[in-house]
């Protein structure tokens, strides 16, 4: 089943009938294709924070295919590696201690994959599986939605490492104002983006709409988690590289719009690298 929320297709998170059953699946489809890559993520739900945190994850380190995803084949070397029948996934809980779940091909199903690879699935199955946080909808037993929870953009790194995080709020850690002389305001969060993004994961969360008469939200959408990428100085000023999670794309911004929209920046601690 497929919805339509804010212009992007979501697909339901229970279990597809795409490619079921043991063995490969039709096309030629892999976990991943040599590693996992942000390009194989697309949010199944209307929530970001998790598919946001693995595009984080799969661009800074090989954490993923190292120590968060085992293949319980390991012990049939004749096995392609890319065609999992057992999987274990190792998390952490909210306090930080190791927990694992175990899933089988045919359990699995396309949870925040973009239909090509699958990798993603069995992280959000095993998310959903844990004894489920606030983040979780007891209703609908999948995660609360972008619109109805201000997500805490370093959660799904938390659960992901098992390091602690830190966030930066804006307004208390930094404002949108751009201003030259003092290593503050825009400076300060540039001066974090710039020094640790392309050695540290990290998330931005955007703001909500304030009222009926806000004007929107210069280039991101309101009220979502992006992977920063990277960052980048020109001629023409600050850029900085997100991943949208939901349209399955990377693409520049420039950051004095970006800071605008901009309501927090999630990180593990002390810019910490996995």
């Amino acid at each position: 089943m497929s919805l339509l929320l804010a212009g992007v297709l979501l697909v339901s998170s229970s279990t597809s009938t795409l490619g079921q059953g043991i063995g490969k699946r039709e096309n030629d489809v892999r976990v991943w294709n040599g590693r996992p890559r942000c390009s194989d993520i697309r949010a199944s739900t209307a929530s970001s924070w998790l598919p946001a945190a693995m595009c984080a994850l799969a661009k800074s380190s090989e954490r993923i295919q190292t120590k968060i995803i085992e293949n319980l084949d390991d012990d049939d070397p004749e096995k392609d590696k890319e065609y999992p029948q057992k999987l274990r996934i190792h998390i952490f809980n909210q306090d930080l201690t190791p927990w694992s779940h175990d899933c089988a091909y045919d359990e699995i199903g396309w949870d925040d994959s973009n239909g090509l690879n699958w990798w993603t699935a069995p992280i959000h199955q095993a998310v959903i599986k844990q004894d489920g946080g606030w983040y979780i909808n007891k209703e609908t037993n999948d995660f609360q939605s972008d619109n109805t929870v201000t997500w805490d953009p370093a959660l799904g790194l938390r659960i992901l490492t098992g390091i602690e995080s830190q966030v930066k709020v804006k307004g208390k850690d930094f404002t949108d104002s751009i201003d030259d002389e003092k290593d503050e305001g825009i400076d300060k969060a540039w001066s974090w983006l710039k020094a640790n993004a392309d050695r540290s994961p990290m998330i931005i969360t955007t703001r909500p709409y304030k009222d009926d008469d806000d004007p929107g939200l210069v280039a991101l959408n309101a009220k979502q988690c992006y992977t920063v990428m990277t960052t980048a100085h020109d001629g023409q000023g600050d850029w900085i590289e997100l991943f949208d999670p939901f349209a399955n794309k990377q693409e520049w911004y420039k950051w004095a719009d970006v800071v605008q929209d901009l309501d927090q920046i999630g990180h593990l601690k002390d810019f910490a690298s996995v």
